[in-house]
């Protein structure tokens, strides 16, 4: 391939991501005010997701239980995808399907926020686990 081809693809790339990122903005800042609402009733972050979503999912709660650009009081978050035992037990008696859901159920309380990510869309144990 063509450099000028590559530098043409990735510049329609780039301009599709932002254009994305436009129309997500409503989205995540809807997201962030949920969070600090539940944070602000005690409430907990709970992320989860699949391949290179399940390592976002870990950055994420890294960042809330640690810190993110300043000192501040570590805020309650897990990530799902952590516990190899719990992932294996939970496919073998319920299926890949309900991971997520399984984990909601023992971990989740009214008011926390679960945050599922996925690059598709249709990763149904992702969406099982915010159903």
């Amino acid at each position: 391939m063509k450099f000028d081809t590559v530098l043409e693809t990735a510049i329609a790339e780039s301009i599709a991501i932002r254009e994305q990122c436009h129309r997500l903005s409503p989205v995540i800042s809807e997201v962030i005010h949920r969070m600090v609402k539940s944070y602000g009733a005690d409430g907990k972050t709970i992320v989860f997701g699949n391949g290179g979503a399940a390592a976002d999912a870990q950055h994420i709660v890294g960042e809330l239980v640690g810190r993110f650009r300043f000192e501040r009081p570590a805020l309650a978050a897990i990530a799902l995808v952590s516990d190899a035992s719990v992932t294996t037990a939970i496919s073998n008696d319920y299926g890949y399907d309900q991971l997520f859901a399984r984990q909601i159920m023992a971990l989740g309380q009214p008011g926390d926020i679960a945050i599922g990510i996925t690059t598709s869309g249709t990763s149904a144990n992702v969406i099982s686990g915010l159903a």
